[in-house]
C-alpha cells in the first residue's frame, strides 16, 4: 500500500482540483490588461539593505492584532487571533503577508476549508504566477506554484493585498523601477 502524500498544498486547495480546460479564458478587464500576476525575477529582497527595510516593516505589521466585525463567523475572531492555520501564529501569518506585500506589491489571503466547506482558517499564498480566469461567466484566481502546482479559487473568497496598483485592476505593479537604484547602491 502506497503512502498517500499530504502537504501544505493539499490542506489549503484540497477541493480546489482544476484543469486548464475547465476555464473559458481571461476574465475582461476595463484597461485592457490581461489579469496576470508573477514573481519577477532579481528580487528586490536579494538585497541587503531592502530586506532590512522589509524585515522593520513586517516587525512592526506583525504586532497589530487582526479584527473581524459584524456577527457573522464569529468563530474567525478566536483563528484570527491566535492561529490562522496550522502552520503559523498570527504574528507569523502577519509577518509573511506584509513581506509578500512589500517584495511583490501584491498579496493574496486565501481560505482554508474543512470537509464541509467551512473556513476553519487562512492561508498567505505565494504563487509564481496568478490569473485571473472565467469559469461560467465567474471570475476566479488560477494560481501556478514553484512545484508546478496549480489550483484555482474563486475571486470572491481571496483576500487581495496591493500597493503601486495602477495599469491593473487587480495586481500591484512589479519593483523593476527599484532596479537601477539597487544596482547602484550594489556598485557603490
Amino acid at each position: 500500500m502506497e503512502a498517500r502524500k499530504t502537504g501544505i498544498f493539499e490542506k489549503i486547495f484540497h477541493k480546489k482540483k482544476e484543469t486548464s480546460a475547465q476555464y473559458d479564458n481571461y476574465f475582461k478587464m476595463l484597461t485592457g490588461y490581461s489579469p496576470v500576476f508573477t514573481d519577477a525575477p532579481g528580487q528586490i529582497y536579494e538585497y541587503e539593505l531592502t530586506r532590512a527595510a522589509i524585515h522593520s516593516f513586517a516587525v512592526a505589521c506583525s504586532k497589530l492584532e487582526p479584527e473581524i466585525t459584524g456577527s457573522a463567523a464569529q468563530h474567525l475572531k478566536q483563528v484570527l487571533k491566535f492561529a490562522p492555520n496550522q502552520f503559523m501564529d498570527t504574528s507569523k501569518f502577519l509577518y509573511r503577508i506584509a513581506t509578500i506585500l512589500m517584495i511583490y506589491n501584491t498579496a493574496f489571503i486565501v481560505p482554508i476549508e474543512d470537509e464541509s466547506g467551512a473556513v476553519c482558517g487562512f492561508y498567505p499564498v505565494l504563487p509564481q504566477s496568478a490569473e485571473v480566469v472565467e469559469l461560467n461567466g465567474n471570475p476566479y484566481f488560477r494560481y501556478t506554484f514553484g512545484t508546478g502546482q496549480k489550483a484555482a479559487i474563486e475571486f470572491s473568497k481571496v483576500g487581495i493585498m496591493t500597493q503601486y496598483q495602477y495599469e491593473d485592476d487587480f495586481f500591484g505593479s512589479d519593483n523593476s523601477v527599484l532596479m537601477p537604484t539597487l544596482k547602484l547602491l550594489h556598485t557603490q
